[in-house]
Protein backbone atom coordinates (compact mmCIF):
# COMPACT_ATOMS: atom_id res chain seq x y z
CA UNK A 1 0.00 0.00 0.00
CA UNK A 2 1.36 3.42 -0.96
CA UNK A 3 1.14 6.50 1.22
CA UNK A 4 -0.39 9.56 -0.42
CA UNK A 5 1.97 12.53 -0.76
CA UNK A 6 -0.81 15.01 0.08
CA UNK A 7 -4.13 14.85 1.82
CA UNK A 8 -7.06 16.84 0.50
CA UNK A 9 -9.33 18.40 3.08
CA UNK A 10 -13.00 18.59 2.26
CA UNK A 11 -15.06 21.56 3.43
CA UNK A 12 -18.01 20.20 5.37
CA UNK A 13 -19.88 23.50 5.63
CA UNK A 14 -22.32 24.90 3.10
CA UNK A 15 -20.47 28.20 3.14
CA UNK A 16 -16.95 28.94 4.36
CA UNK A 17 -16.49 30.53 7.79
CA UNK A 18 -14.16 33.47 8.09
CA UNK A 19 -12.30 34.59 11.19
CA UNK A 20 -12.13 38.27 12.04
CA UNK A 21 -8.85 40.09 12.41
CA UNK A 22 -10.21 42.33 15.15
CA UNK A 23 -12.13 41.11 18.19
CA UNK A 24 -15.86 41.66 17.90
CA UNK A 25 -18.73 41.29 20.33
CA UNK A 26 -22.31 40.39 19.81
CA UNK A 27 -25.41 40.12 21.91
CA UNK A 28 -27.59 37.04 22.26
CA UNK A 29 -31.14 37.18 23.53
CA UNK A 30 -34.13 34.89 23.52
CA UNK A 31 -36.09 35.24 20.30
CA UNK A 32 -39.39 35.70 22.19
CA UNK A 33 -40.35 39.38 22.16
CA UNK A 34 -41.33 39.42 25.85
CA UNK A 35 -38.08 37.84 27.10
CA UNK A 36 -35.66 39.83 29.25
CA UNK A 37 -32.75 37.32 29.05
CA UNK A 38 -29.64 38.38 27.12
CA UNK A 39 -25.87 37.96 27.24
CA UNK A 40 -22.73 39.23 25.53
CA UNK A 41 -20.57 36.89 23.48
CA UNK A 42 -17.25 37.08 21.65
CA UNK A 43 -17.53 36.55 17.89
CA UNK A 44 -15.29 33.77 16.54
CA UNK A 45 -16.34 33.37 12.95
CA UNK A 46 -19.20 34.21 10.64
CA UNK A 47 -20.69 33.25 7.29
CA UNK A 48 -23.92 34.12 5.55
CA UNK A 49 -25.35 30.89 7.01
CA UNK A 50 -24.26 31.05 10.64
CA UNK A 51 -22.05 32.28 13.41
CA UNK A 52 -19.83 30.91 16.19
CA UNK A 53 -19.22 32.73 19.46
CA UNK A 54 -17.73 32.23 22.92
CA UNK A 55 -19.96 32.61 25.99
CA UNK A 56 -19.58 32.07 29.72
CA UNK A 57 -20.22 28.48 30.78
CA UNK A 58 -23.03 29.69 33.06
CA UNK A 59 -24.98 30.77 29.96
CA UNK A 60 -24.89 27.44 28.15
CA UNK A 61 -23.86 24.96 30.80
CA UNK A 62 -26.16 22.38 32.41
CA UNK A 63 -28.00 25.07 34.39
CA UNK A 64 -27.90 27.84 31.76
CA UNK A 65 -30.76 29.01 29.53
CA UNK A 66 -29.03 28.08 26.24
CA UNK A 67 -29.37 24.57 24.84
CA UNK A 68 -29.08 22.82 21.49
CA UNK A 69 -32.16 23.44 19.37
CA UNK A 70 -33.09 26.72 21.06
CA UNK A 71 -33.60 29.75 18.82
CA UNK A 72 -31.86 32.96 19.86
CA UNK A 73 -31.75 36.45 18.44
CA UNK A 74 -28.19 37.43 17.44
CA UNK A 75 -27.38 41.15 17.27
CA UNK A 76 -24.02 42.32 15.91
CA UNK A 77 -22.31 45.01 13.87
CA UNK A 78 -19.40 44.47 11.50
CA UNK A 79 -16.71 47.04 10.83
CA UNK A 80 -17.63 48.77 7.61
CA UNK A 81 -21.33 47.95 7.92
CA UNK A 82 -23.60 50.96 8.21
CA UNK A 83 -26.17 49.18 10.36
CA UNK A 84 -26.27 46.32 12.79
CA UNK A 85 -27.60 42.86 11.98
CA UNK A 86 -30.39 41.29 13.99
CA UNK A 87 -31.03 37.68 12.99
CA UNK A 88 -32.60 34.60 14.57
CA UNK A 89 -30.30 31.59 14.85
CA UNK A 90 -30.68 28.04 16.13
CA UNK A 91 -28.06 26.62 18.50
CA UNK A 92 -26.59 23.58 16.72
CA UNK A 93 -23.43 22.92 18.74
CA UNK A 94 -22.09 23.66 22.21
CA UNK A 95 -18.44 22.77 22.83
CA UNK A 96 -15.85 23.51 25.51
CA UNK A 97 -14.01 26.77 24.97
CA UNK A 98 -10.26 27.22 24.99
CA UNK A 99 -10.40 29.19 28.24
CA UNK A 100 -11.72 28.03 31.60
CA UNK A 101 -15.44 28.51 32.21
CA UNK A 102 -16.20 29.26 28.56
CA UNK A 103 -18.14 27.47 25.84
CA UNK A 104 -18.37 27.93 22.08
CA UNK A 105 -21.82 28.08 20.51
CA UNK A 106 -22.34 27.18 16.86
CA UNK A 107 -25.48 28.87 15.57
CA UNK A 108 -27.21 28.44 12.22
CA UNK A 109 -29.25 31.38 10.98
CA UNK A 110 -32.96 30.63 10.66
CA UNK A 111 -34.08 30.84 7.03
CA UNK A 112 -36.77 33.50 7.32
CA UNK A 113 -37.68 36.85 5.78
CA UNK A 114 -35.25 38.74 8.03
CA UNK A 115 -32.31 36.59 6.82
CA UNK A 116 -33.43 36.85 3.20
CA UNK A 117 -33.35 40.64 3.45
CA UNK A 118 -30.07 40.75 5.39
CA UNK A 119 -28.08 38.16 3.44
CA UNK A 120 -26.89 40.45 0.58
CA UNK A 121 -25.89 43.18 3.05
CA UNK A 122 -24.10 40.60 5.21
CA UNK A 123 -22.25 39.16 2.21
CA UNK A 124 -21.23 42.66 1.08
CA UNK A 125 -20.00 43.54 4.59
CA UNK A 126 -17.94 40.33 4.77
CA UNK A 127 -16.40 40.94 1.35
CA UNK A 128 -15.67 44.63 1.94
CA UNK A 129 -13.98 43.83 5.25
CA UNK A 130 -11.71 41.42 3.37
CA UNK A 131 -12.79 38.46 5.46
CA UNK A 132 -14.60 36.62 2.72
CA UNK A 133 -13.38 35.78 -0.74
CA UNK A 134 -15.63 36.52 -3.67
CA UNK A 135 -17.98 33.56 -4.04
Amino acid sequence: MMKPTTIALMERRRSPRRRFRLPAELMLQEAAEDSRWWCRAALFNLSVDGIACRVAESVAGPSGPVEIGRTLRVIFRLAGASASFELDARVVTITEGGTPDSLVLGLEFVADRRLEISRPRLRDALISDGVMNDQ
